[in-house]
């Protein structure tokens, strides 16, 4: 199943951030764009 996603661009300070709007309260992030995406699929498989 693929759901939408938003992403919130990291910089040198910041994580990069995903929230999926259709699992309420779900926010993933990760220090590269890569490590963030790859959290959030293995958040909404598991």
């Amino acid at each position: 199943m693929h759901y939408p996603i938003a992403i919130e661009p990291g910089s040198a300070q910041a994580a990069w951030g995903v929230v999926v709007p259709d699992l309420p309260g779900y926010f993933s992030a990760g220090d590269t764009l890569e490590e963030a995406l790859l959290n959030t699929e293995v958040a909404i498989i598991g």
